[in-house]
Order: structure tokens, then sequence, then C-alpha cells
């Protein structure tokens, strides 16, 4: 290893800052249509009648499409890539996904036609004369009530609106050792439902080439390899090879942006029926209505403790939303469940996490995926049990912390913590925001008529578990180094830091350096952005590629 690069300022950031970054909203090409979607303003409702012929004599308009149009083409589901089982061990039930759904629409915002006109502004007129005649149907949008014995159901197939049930950990020993303990504290919380809202909403350009049978996709996605694998093999049946997705910058993602979403499908579809390119930017209020969302989760639970403030047991059941359609990633929230306990040594737990369908738009991993719910839940629980048994809250936490001489330490849940100073970390944070002095502040506060409260937060997540990640050094005759990967970055300055790692490997100038990424017609191979992965993942497979380039090019100067 040479000494590290000097750090020379963020790569990205004077393009971003002359207004000259590339989002697909920002592309255009020749002959190039708009697509608007119509969509239910029903949570659930059968579509009885529906007539496109005025859209279609509006001026500019190309071409409606309806799901009708769409499973007369024969076009296919995005599926869900993580299928668990359900109560009593059935397969797990996917409903269908179609890129435009008919006959029936399962929530508000659930797209049903599609208009190609030659200017978003005729696209958008011609839209809303689309007449629809719509029989309003039954719907249940509250996870809670969802699994009522008299809630409607969703799904036909479906008789209690259970999608999955994920339970972990030994029932028996849980329940033994709960009949045991000397307290019992329960609690019961919500994390409502929540919209990632980036800057830049969800859009797509879509060509196809009537000559090659190829296509082509312009989108702000987590993983271009990922969405050409499912839209290919799933939504349009045809062979990866004929797709190219490019994504250029993104505008923000934190987890929504990780679905294949059927508006892509659908654009692509409809490029392909009409012989024109097309692209669809959402508007705001359409991305609230059909973005997936993140959380909607309730989870209840019991802390068994000893006489002296020792954990020794914990019962959690819960109840996960996956909303009308199961997302790609949408049953992946409930596995990072398992870290619920927390940093704290608890000898036997047992959760139970049930997936319920609503009449919603679809849940996925956001902002954590599941590890936030787990965090906040123990936290809380811990709270409420100092109070019940009269301890401050500090004391019991460092009573039942998981000791560095203690690790590696597999919890009852299956996760094994590696390292960690967890009493440390504490302590330390304690002295840093100056606990001695909190009750001065807290009494200056309320003196002149305010509020201060304070809250503690041990947090243990894992990272880098999603897959592995490609990287490619190509060095070209006129010196320049290409460095490709399937990092795909929505914010987090990947260009800098991986170019400043690979001149590190290689001792040579960063400026040297071109990094590619986002293209399945350029990069070869590559994962994508998630879950707290890429630096090390990305990293690792930087520095071994530049290993091998140097070991190589040794072999070659010896020879």
């Amino acid at each position: 290893m040479t000494n590290p690069v000097e750090f020379q300022g963020r790569y990205e950031d004077a393009g971003f800052l002359r207004g000259e970054g590339c989002y697909t909203a920002d592309i255009a090409v020749e002959g190039m249509a708009t697509v608007v979607f119509v969509r239910s303003p029903f949570a659930h409702a059968e579509i009885t009648r529906i007539d496109v012929s005025a859209a279609l004599a509006c001026p500019g308009v190309l071409g409606v499409l309806t799901g009708a149009d769409a499973a007369a083409d024969g076009l296919g589901t995005i599926s869900s890539l993580l299928r668990r089982r359900r109560s009593g061990g059935a397969e797990m039930f996917v409903p269908p996904h179609l890129p435009l759904s008919g006959p029936r629409a399962h929530f508000v915002g659930d797209a049903v036609a599609l208009v190609v006109a030659e200017t978003p502004e005729a696209a958008q007129d011609a839209a809303e004369t689309v007449e629809i005649e719509w029989e309003e149907l039954p719907q249940v949008a509250d996870l809670a009530e969802a699994l009522a014995p008299e809630a409607p159901r969703i799904w036909p197939e479906l008789p209690d609106n259970e999608c999955f049930c994920w339970q972990e950990g030994d029932a028996d020993a849980t329940e033994a050792a709960l009949a045991e303990a000397a307290h019992l504290v329960k609690l019961k919380l919500r994390v409502p439902r929540a919209s990632a809202n980036p800057i830049e909403p969800r859009a797509c350009l879509a060509l196809y080439d009537p000559e090659s049978g190829n296509y082509t996709i312009y989108a702000p996605v987590q993983s271009p390899w990922q969405t050409r694998k499912l839209l290919t093999n799933h939504a349009l049946h045809i062979e990866e090879a004929r797709l190219r997705v490019i994504c250029k910058d993104v505008g923000g993602s934190f987890g929504m942006k990780g679905q294949t979403y059927p508006e892509y499908a659908a654009c692509l579809w409809a490029a392909r029926r009409l012989g024109r390119p097309v692209r669809w930017v959402a508007e705001r209020n359409e991305s609230l209505l059909s973005d997936d969302h993140g959380r909607d989760v309730i989870l209840s639970g019991t802390l068994g403790l000893d006489g002296e403030g020792r954990m020794l047991a914990l019962k959690v059941e819960g109840l996960m939303a996956v909303g009308a359609y199961v997302s790609v990633r949408g049953t992946l929230p409930v596995q990072n469940i398992s870290g619920i306990t927390g940093v704290y040594r608890i000898p036997q737990t047992h959760a139970t996490i049930r997936g319920v369908h609503t009449n919603t738009s679809s849940i996925s991993p956001y902002r954590g995926a599941g590890r936030p719910e787990a965090a906040l839940f123990i936290e809380r629980l811990v709270e409420v049990a100092a109070a019940q048994l009269g301890l401050d809250s500090v004391e019991l936490r460092l009573r039942n912390m998981i000791r560095s001489d203690e690790l590696p330490w597999t919890t009852p849940l299956g996760f094994t913590y590696d390292s960690g100073d967890y009493a440390g970390n504490l302590k330390q944070a304690l002295q840093l925001s100056d606990t001695e002095g909190w009750a001065a502040r807290k009494a200056d506060s309320e003196s002149r008529g305010l509020l201060r409260g304070r809250g503690i937060a041990n947090v243990v997540a894992r990272s880098m578990a999603s897959m592995n990640e490609s990287a490619r050094i190509i060095i070209g005759s006129d010196e320049r180094v290409r460095l490709e990967c399937g990092a795909v970055s929505h914010g987090q300055g990947h260009a800098t830091v991986f170019r400043a790692l690979l001149a590190e490997r290689l001792g040579i100038d960063p400026e040297r350096i071109d990094y590619l990424t986002g293209d399945t017609g350029t990069v070869i191979a590559g994962v994508g952005t998630f879950g707290s992965r890429t630096a090390g993942l990305a990293g690792m497979a930087i520095t071994g590629a530049a290993a091998k380039l140097v070991s190589e090019a040794r072999r070659r100067a010896a020879a």
C-alpha cells in the first residue's frame, strides 16, 4: 500500500453546484413523448367500464393503454424476491402486480391506464378525460384492523389478509423464563407509515429499437442490474441482454428507489407499442400515493427481569404492513427485527411477526429496514422497565449490557456481535452530553416556561450483509485508468471515495481515474447501493481488483 492520497475535495460537488447534474428528467431524445398515468381514486374498487375514446381524440395524443391491453399483450408481474411462509407453513401468496392493474384496483394510486402524448400538458389533459365507472368495494387500510375476522378480504386467495408469519427464537424456553421472572414489563408501540419523499421523484425514459428488438431505460434506481433482471425475466419476458438500464445522477432514495416499479415496465411496453421514446416523471402528489412507503409496524412485547433487575427473557409479537401488493423487497425488513435484543444480555427471546395486506401502497425497506423499529422498541422497553422497578435507566442498561470480554456474542435470534464496547460507548456519550448538569438545565428551562427532555438509545446493527459487489479496472493506451463498479451513488460521494482508494493502491493521481457505474451496457456486473454495504463491499472489490492488476503488471514486467 502506498501513502494515503491527500484529500482534494469532493469530486462530485463542483458539477452539482454549477447545475450540471444529469437527472432522468434532464434527459431528452429526438421524438420523445410523455406518459401520464391514470390512477385509482379508491382504495378498493372494480372497474365496470372504461372508455378511452375521448382521450384518444384529444390533441397531441399518441395512444392510451389500459390494464386489459397489458393482459392481452402477455405482460408479466413484478415479483417479490423474498418469499416467506404463512402461519402453519403454507407458501406465501404473492399477488399479481401487472404494469397496469385491472379490472380491480387495490389502493389509492394504483395505475389502471396510461396516456402517451406529444407534450406533458397534452398527456395530462387527455388523462383527465379517461372515463372510468367504478364499483367501490369494502376496504381496510389500517394494519391492526386487517386481521379481524370481519375485515374485508383484499385478495380472494387469502382468507385472513396474512401475507407471512416469521418466527425466530425458542418459544418454550422464553415462556418458561418469563414464568420464573420476578418482574414482567409490557410495552406496545406503533411506528407509523412514512414516505421517503426524495428531492428527485421517480422517473424513467424508455426507448425501443425495432430493428434490433432491444430496449433502453434511464431511471434513478439503486440497482440497475437487478432492475434489468426483474423487468426482463418477470415483466417483459425477454432476454436480459435485450435491455440496457442506465442510471445517471440520483436525487436521493433512502431505500425507496431500490425497488423495481411497474411504471418502468409500462413505459418500456408503451415505447414498443407506439414506436416512440417515452418519458414519465412523477408529480409530487403522485409520488406520495404510489411510491413504496416505509415502516407501518406494531410491536408488542413482554420483558422478564429477576429481583435484581437482570433481564431474563423477551417475548415479542408484531404486525408489519406489506401493502396491497408485495414489493420486490417487501418482506426484507422483518429479518432485521432480529436485532430487537439490542446490546443487552437477554438469555431467552422469541419473536413472531406477521406480514399483513392492507389496501395501501406497498411497503419496502426505508432508512434502516427494520433496524430503527427494533432499536426503538427495546430502548423504550428499558425505560418503561426502569420506571416500573424504580431504577435509574442508565444503571439498568449498564447492568444488562453485553461486556466486551463476552464477545463474540450470539443473540437468541441468531445475530452474532463480533466487536464493541457498549458500556464504554454509553459512558462516553453521557460524559460528552454533560449528564451531571442535566437537572440544572431542565430546571432553568422550566423556570422560563419551557420543556426540556432527553433520550438514551444504544443501537447495534449489521452492515455489509447483502450479497457481493464487483469492480473492474482498465488501463487505456492514453494512461488513463477506468474504474467500473456496481455501486450506484444517490448522494454518498462514491466517485470521490473510490477514486481516492484506487489512486492510493496504484500510487497515481486521482485525476487520472475515470469512475463509471450505473450502466448495465458498460459495467459488466454489479449489485447496487443499500444496506450500509457499499464502502465495505465495493471498497474490498476495488482493492482486490487493484491487487490483481499490480500482480499482473509485476509479472509482465519481470517476463
